[in-house]
């Protein structure tokens, strides 16, 4: 059950509020159907149901409705994790870069702050660009299906662990 468990909330997290007790039940009453369906052990039954299932984001995106084509349902989820990580860690090189170089300058304190702000603002956005054009590369490329099936690889030993405070609320 604890697959199960980790499986529905990995899927529902990152629907709306509103949508997550209904997709919820309706996917636990799916899976208890497919094991039941599922030859050998207990353990065996719910990991190939869930690997049949596939990505928990992939699932949750067609239950979500929204449309996410900025690069393509397959390579979305992975494009935004990317985003957020490279993003982040690019901004903070350019201030500390930036912050660096503007400390020994002759300009105002205002000077150098907006100068400072600017440049991390520029890392920022190259770094976005960067990323987006890898993604799209990705995806038009030939091997578009087996670049796919390397990058995002999954199994049922990849599911996030349910938080103790989610676990209480169901409750």
């Amino acid at each position: 059950m604890d697959l199960i468990d980790r499986y529905t909330y990995a899927v529902t997290r990152s629907l709306p509020q509103s949508q997550r007790k209904e997709v919820e039940s309706e996917l636990r009453s799916n899976i208890q159907d497919m094991v039941e369906a599922e030859r050998g052990t207990p353990d065996e039954r719910v990991r190939k149901v869930l690997a049949s299932l596939g990505r928990p984001e992939t699932l949750a995106m067609s239950y979500s409705g929204a449309k996410q084509y900025l690069i393509g349902p397959e390579w979305y989820a992975a494009y935004m994790r990317a985003l957020r990580v490279i993003v982040g860690v690019a901004t903070l090189v350019a201030l500390l870069v930036f912050t660096t170089s503007h400390l020994s300058t002759d300009e105002s304190v205002v000077g150098k702050i907006i100068s400072i702000i600017l440049g991390a603002i520029d890392g920022a956005i190259l770094a976005a660009f960067g990323v987006t054009m890898v993604f799209v590369f990705f995806e038009r490329s030939k091997s578009h299906e087996s670049r796919y099936n390397e990058v995002m690889a999954w199994s049922v030993d990849d599911l996030p662990h349910v938080p103790a405070k989610h676990q209480a609320a169901k409750r």
